[in-house]
This record gives structure tokens, sequence and C-alpha cells, in this order.
């Protein structure tokens, strides 16, 4: 049997209660009525404008590279975009889905037509003919101008419109995105290629610094200023910077 103190005993005595008690009330507490006053917000609620400006649903405008002030990247670019073969296929798409577009619009408009024929004919001698008119030419004209208009009850041809007027809009948007995707190529490159060459500067002028000091260490040594190991140093910095 472990022995406890009286204030220990008093202690767990109270605990005992005090969690009794809290088990009792929350036993007789009513959670009706209890919820979140809070609403989900809707998304023409967020101030979405302010961090993401709209650009009006327009391409990026093909000269963008001008900001850069680098005439040489823009004409870079400027040649790309216009001897690019992809590009060129997406202007044949883009205008085949035009005509296709200007045919379904023609389905839902009234039809006119017009004609004009002329014959000339030399009538018969024969007794049917009345004796004024037999054996002469004579001439015939014809004007012909017709019109009708479908109704589209079903709505096929409006469908077939809006079909259409869809396809214009995603060959126009391949379109953008070829050249968009082609001059984001080019100016990748011509940054990385314009970044090696600085490298490249880098480097020649830490060859040209460590020659410089090969050749100062080379004359120390012959004044007797330097050691071997300081030349030996100078000559094993120069040929890491080659």
């Amino acid at each position: 049997m472990v022995w406890q103190s009286p204030q220990a005993k008093q202690r767990a005595t109270l605990l005992a209660l005090s969690t009794i008690v809290a088990a009792v009330l929350a036993g007789c507490a009513n959670y009706a009525g209890i919820h979140s006053d809070k609403d989900m917000a809707l998304p023409t609620q967020i101030a979405t404008a302010q961090s993401m400006p709209s650009e009006g649903g327009h391409w990026p405008a093909t000269d963008w590279a001008s900001q850069f002030g680098d005439a040489q990247l823009k004409a870079l670019i400027d040649e790309a975009l216009a001897g690019s073969p992809s590009i060129d296929k997406a202007r044949a798409r883009i205008a085949a889905a035009v005509a296709f577009s200007e045919s379904a619009n023609a389905n839902t408009l009234p039809q006119v037509g017009a004609g004009y024929s002329w014959t000339r004919q030399r009538l018969t001698e024969s007794t049917f003919i009345p004796p004024a008119f037999a054996g002469t030419w004579q001439s015939e004209n014809k004007a012909i101008i017709s019109a009708s208009y479908e109704l589209d009850l079903w709505g096929k041809n409006r469908e077939a419109l809006r079909s259409a007027v869809s396809m214009v809009h995603m060959t126009e948007a391949e379109a953008e995105q070829v050249k968009l995707t082609l001059s984001q190529a080019i100016a990748r490159s011509y940054n990385e290629l314009a970044r090696l060459y600085a490298l490249l500067d880098i480097a020649r002028d830490e060859v040209t610094q460590r020659e410089e000091v090969l050749r100062v260490t080379r004359g120390r040594v012959r004044m007797g200023l330097d050691t071997a190991v300081e030349q030996q140093t100078a000559e094993a910095n120069h040929a890491a910077a080659q």
C-alpha cells in the first residue's frame, strides 16, 4: 500500500470532483443554434484587379521585346516571325477557318440570285409558223431573278455558324501562341548567349590579371624579393585561369 500525505489526498479529491463537474456540465449544455457567422467569399468579391490587372483579353504585342531597348534582339525576333514555317501554317489555318465561317454565315442569310440569257434562232418555214415570221431570225432575251430563305427552325445553321466562329478564334489563338513561344525562345537564347559572352569577358580579364601577377612575381624572384614558392603559386593560378 502506497502512503500519501493529507495534502496529496486533498489535491486528488479536488481533481476528481472537478472532472466530474465538467462532465456533468458538458452533458447538460445545449448546442442548438451555435454556428459560424462567416460566409464564403464569392469570386466577384475578391479585388483581383488590384493584384492581377486584366489585359482585356489581348495577346502580348509582337514587339514586346522593344521594352528592353535592344535593337538586335528585336530584329532577330522579327526575322524569325517573318520566316517561320509554323507561323505560315497557322496563318493558312486561320484563312481556312475564316472562309468556313463566312460560308456558314451565308447559310443564315437570304439567298438572292440573278440570271440572264440571250438566244437567236431562225424560225422554220413550217405551216405552223405564221407567214409573217416564217423563215426569219428572232432573238429572245430572258432575265431571271430569284430569292429564297431557309427557315432555320431547329437552329442547325446558327449552331454551324457558332462552331465556325469558335474555330476562327481557336486558330487565331494557336497562331498567337506560336508567335509568343517562338519569340520567347529567341529571347531566352539571346539572353543566354549574352550571359556566356559576359562570362567569357570576365574569364579573359582574369587571365590577363594572372599574367600580370606572374610577370611581376618572376621579376621579384629575379631580384631576390620573392622565392620560388611565390612563383610556383603565380604560375598555378595563371594555369587555372586559362
